[in-house]
């Protein structure tokens, strides 16, 4: 019932006649409340228990009858058919008292069939039609009027009513529907979607009227030229019109139309020589105005524009010379270069306007920053066009650069000044005793903030590879761009930078002179190094007279670093002596060295990290003896030298009676194995980093070891040929080995290579009993006690002590084993007498010497 509007409750048919004066048509009403209506079966039915009103009775008992109880009995008539027509079109309720025993089933819901069940249904109580009241007609006609336009199966008015909706859904925005008033069931609604035609019919309207305006212009302009047109026509007739002697006539209008077309030849003629003397005109002169704007005009888009033109005639009048009268041409060419002149001093004197308005202080934040943001441009394309120009535009690089570095000097210079006025933002750069690497980083951290402001201003103004301007030559662009402009502002940053690269290197160098630590002057080096690539990657060229400096510095600290450590042996290798009972430790220097060798090292390895010992960067590094802080020359200098010949020279003064005396010997080792087996140590934390190979070269790390090897080996010889003597075995062992190695006996045939020993006398039985027997019982017990703790208890390597003692031993006790054997197999029928003289059992003499 939502689409009923006050509308639909007017009589409109000859039935309204019938309807009382005094009755009053009803005001629309709220909606029907049809929530509880379903159309599935399953739900239960509405309830349809209410009273119909007696239609049939007189007015008086119908006068309390409203018109909302009548809405009310049709809707549930309606409902009951519905869910009739769903339980296959039966009915099963007794709708009322009234008679009403019949609701129609069919669904086509048409106004005739409404009235015909309506009537079915009174005159069944023998009731007369014309006796129903007015307002009952009227209501059962307007609902089945509702019911017949909603299911309406017209499909051209379906069709357009979807393409009238769609329509108002595109448009929607542009004809300002309120959709919820429109969809509104309420009053306003219903207002809203009565204006709704209205308004469209408005905005047709004044589309309408839209276009007839434009239309006016048109035809106005149409009647302005028909008096002319009608004119015409009538002069057309009159000269093509006959008279009465036609060839007198004819002969006429021939002569008349010669002579016009005549005229009109001469006029296209003199028309083509005027178009043609203008454009020779605007080819090659310039008017009044361009004039003016050549001389007094200001640097704008204008002023190029007339420039363009200048240039174009410079382009063109080069023609006029190959004409068999050249003055014109030359005259043009002498014009055109005067106007080249005054063209080229004012951009020369705009330019450096620029740039002295640009670092001035009389502008405001906000209006410098407008005026070189609308500027900027304009100074691109007249350096572009000031490049044609040689001589003017080399004069004005050289002012900038000379201008700009005088400002970068004065700057930087500024900052050591320690009696300006102070600013709590900048605080002056003072050298401190203590601090100079913070000098020496303050100092660089000003010149890099320096250059990346300078870097700044200089590309804002001076960089073209990726500009492009509008009206302006390709010929300009294509000459100029690649000689002068690119690059112009890594040049000018260049020279610029420049002016502070020795004033940079004096203050800096004085450092480095009078360092003298070796960890204060790598840290120099890094900083160096670290400001290189700063520098470098603002714009600086390698070539630049700054970063030349940086590595003249860098080498001078590297040098400065060679220096610490040479004059560090230099002040504390003196001659040392060892006497007979000291502890034949390692020198004091040796100590101290290698803890500021491994300090230094360690301080290398924080501030290079790991990816530097990479071998392809390491191998770059190597390659770069200047610039590298450990290369190999480095390292031989500061690792290998002072060891492998200067420590090994120091010892051998030390003892000088080695090579004669075995036992100095041994104290001597006995020292060279403590001084190496520390270096080794201290070492050994860098061996795959800094002391790694290089380039397939033996590492300094492999030669200290291979020293201490060397060291132990000798150590082990003497040691062994000692405990052979107080055994008395020495000699024999030595006899033993001359005729047949110990060492390569692998079984008893082998025993028979000593069978030569019986005719020597001291393989007798009696000189062997003398000889060894004794010594071999008195020292066997206290033969372990005596090598630890007299000859190996000054290494202070127990690692080391034990492997040459457990040597020694080894030799011995095999020794041993075979020259017990080696008597037996000579003397086999005096064994017992063998084991008499040696009279310890293999497992016996192990276990007197400690060994498993």
């Amino acid at each position: 019932m939502e689409f009923i509007d006050y509308q639909d409750f007017s009589v409109a048919d000859t039935i309204a006649s019938e309807t009382p004066t005094g009755d009053s048509l009803p005001e629309p009403m709220q909606r029907l409340n049809l929530s509880t209506y379903t159309g599935n079966p399953s739900v239960s039915s509405m309830d349809t228990n209410f009273k119909l009103p007696d239609i049939i009775s007189s007015d008086s008992k119908f006068a309390n009858v409203t018109l909302y109880d009548k809405m009310s009995q049709y809707a549930a008539i309606s409902i009951k058919a519905l869910n009739s027509n769903d339980n296959e079109g039966k009915v099963t309720q007794d709708i009322g008292h009234d008679n009403l025993t019949k609701i129609p089933t069919t669904k086509n819901h048409d106004s005739n069939k409404i009235v015909r069940d309506l009537n079915n249904m009174v005159s069944r109580s023998s009731v007369d039609l014309k006796s129903l009241d007015t307002k009952n007609l009227v209501l059962s006609k307007k609902l089945s009027k509702i019911l017949n336009d909603y299911n309406s199966s017209n499909y051209k008015s379906t069709i357009e009513l979807k393409r009238n909706l769609k329509f108002l859904e595109e448009n929607k925005s542009n004809i300002l529907l309120d959709k919820e008033k429109l969809i509104s069931s309420e009053y306003t609604g219903t207002l809203s979607r009565k204006t709704l035609r209205s308004d469209i019919e408005n905005e047709v309207l004044k589309e309408h009227i839209k276009v007839l305006e434009e239309f006016r212009p048109i035809i106005r302009r149409m009647k302005r030229f028909s008096g002319p047109l009608d004119k015409i026509r009538d002069e057309s007739r009159f000269i093509l019109s006959e008279t009465e002697d036609q060839s007198q006539g004819k002969n006429r209008n021939i002569r008349l139309l010669n002579t016009i077309d005549s005229l009109r030849n001469d006029m296209e003629l003199i028309k083509l020589k005027k178009k043609l003397l203008l454009a020779i005109k605007e080819k090659f002169t310039l008017n009044q105005v361009e004039d003016d704007i050549i001389i007094n005009g200001k640097i704008n888009n204008e002023y190029f524009d007339v420039l363009n033109k200048v240039i174009k005639i410079n382009e063109h009048a080069t023609y006029l010379l190959a004409l068999p009268q050249d003055k014109a041409g030359g005259a043009l060419i002498e014009k055109v270069n005067r106007y080249n002149g005054i063209i080229s001093k004012k951009i020369f004197n705009y330019l450096m306007d620029f740039i002295y308005n640009f670092e001035s202080n009389e502008w405001s934040t906000f209006d410098r920053q407008y005026e070189n943001v609308y500027n900027t441009k304009t100074f691109h394309r007249a350096l572009v066009y000031l490049s044609n120009d040689l001589e003017f535009f080399q004069e004005f690089i050289n002012k900038v650069t000379s201008v700009r570095s005088k400002s970068f000097l004065d700057k930087f210079l500024s900052q050591f000044d320690i009696n300006k006025k102070k600013n709590n933002d900048i605080k002056p750069i003072v050298l401190s005793a203590h601090d100079p690497i913070r000098y020496i980083s303050d100092l660089l951290a000003s010149i890099h903030s320096l250059i990346a402001n300078e870097a700044d201003f200089v590309k804002s103004l001076f960089k073209f590879q990726y500009e492009e301007f509008e009206n302006t030559p390709k010929s300009i662009l294509q000459e100029n761009q690649a000689e002068f402009l690119n690059g112009l502002d890594i040049k000018l940053l260049n020279d610029i930078v420049q002016s502070i690269s020795n004033t940079c290197r004096i203050r800096i160098e004085q450092i480095i002179r009078f360092e003298e630590s070796d960890t204060i002057n790598f840290e120099i080096v890094q900083l160096l190094e670290l400001y290189h690539l700063m520098f470098v990657k603002k714009g600086i060229t390698k070539e630049n007279e700054l970063i030349k400096n940086l590595d003249s510095l860098k080498k001078t600290s590297n040098k400065k670093i060679k220096v610490c450590f040479t004059k560090f042996l230099t002040d504390n290798i003196k001659s040392i002596q060892y006497g007979e009972n000291s502890d034949l430790l390692q020198p004091d220097w040796l100590s101290e060295y290698l803890n500021k060798l491994v300090e230094f090292f360690e301080l290398y390895e924080r501030r290079k990290g790991p990816s530097s010992f990479e071998p392809d960067i390491d191998d770059q590094f190597s390659s770069d003896e200047g610039n590298s802080t450990l290369d190999k020359k480095m390292l031989d200098t500061v690792a290998k030298e002072p060891f492998l010949v200067t420590l090994i020279k120091q010892l051998n003064d030390a003892f000088p009676q080695a090579r004669k005396n075995e036992h100095t010997k041994l104290s001597l080792l006995t020292v060279e194995i403590n001084c190496f087996d520390l270096i080794k140590t201290r070492l050994q934390p860098f061996k795959n980093t800094i002391l790694k190979p290089h380039n397939d070269q033996e590492s300094i790390f492999d030669l200290v070891n291979d020293k201490l090897k060397d060291f132990v080996s000798q150590m082990k010889e003497i040691q062994s040929k000692f405990l052979f003597e107080s055994t008395g075995l020495g000699m024999y062992n030595n006899l033993f080995n001359m005729i047949f190695p110990i060492d390569s006996i692998q079984d008893e045939l082998d025993y028979d290579m000593y069978l030569s020993l019986n005719e020597n006398p001291l393989m007798s039985l009696s000189t062997i009993n003398e000889n060894v027997h004794e010594k071999l019982n008195e020292y066997i017990p206290q033969a372990m006690t005596d090598i630890q703790e007299k000859l190996l208890f000054k290494l202070t390597s127990p690692s080391i002590a034990d492997e040459i003692s457990e040597n020694c031993f080894q030799k011995l006790s095999k020794f041993y084993d075979v020259f017990q054997k080696i008597l037996i197999h000579l003397n086999p029928e005096n064994e017992q007498h063998v084991l008499e003289i040696l009279n310890f059992t293999s497992i016996e003499f192990h276990t007197l010497l400690g060994l498993e």
